[in-house]
């Protein structure tokens, strides 16, 4: 008499050899790092934001970034929510606006549809609440070395 697992087997392995291949977490990008910090103005956590992290070598690394709340970040992304950042040299900015009332905007278009000239009207109304220079990669001045050793990187950004 022929075991019932015998025509099964094939099946077994394939479904085995599909589950521990090409399943990891290497995703061809490298290994990245959690990393976390502080970001103060003129000494006073920064109530919410954006950072952001340019490579300074597009060909080392990948844009990553994280949102500021109570004038901390904690979990940066680089290709899915809270992955960490590779190690490199990186260029930062931050970013942050008041909230804006949009009962004001009109929209051009259909209902739903963010247009070009509804965008302009809310990006007028919002106002930054840190100095525009810290939202540009060339003008922000903010650097940092991203390496496994070091796992905290903080901001101390000036109204000057």
């Amino acid at each position: 008499m022929r075991s019932w697992v015998a025509p099964l087997t094939p099946w077994i392995a394939a479904l085995l050899v599909a589950t521990f291949s090409g399943c990891g977490s290497d995703d061809g990008i490298g290994k990245r790092y959690p990393i976390s910090g502080h970001v103060t103005l003129q000494g006073k956590p920064l109530a919410r934001g954006n950072i952001n992290f340019i490579p300074e070598d597009p060909k080392q690394g990948r844009p990553a970034g994280g949102m500021i709340q109570d004038g901390q970040y904690r979990s940066v992304s680089t290709q899915t929510p809270g992955d960490g950042i590779l190690p490199g040299r990186y260029r930062v900015t931050i970013s942050a606006v008041e909230d804006v009332d949009y009962s004001g905007a009109q929209a051009a278009s259909g209902p739903g549809a963010m247009d070009q000239a509804l965008a302009a009207q809310v990006a007028a109304k919002a106002k930054s609440l840190v100095p525009p220079k810290y939202a540009s990669p060339a003008t922000s001045g903010l650097s940092v070395e991203i390496t496994p050793n070091k796992s905290t990187y903080d901001f101390d950004l000036s109204s000057n």
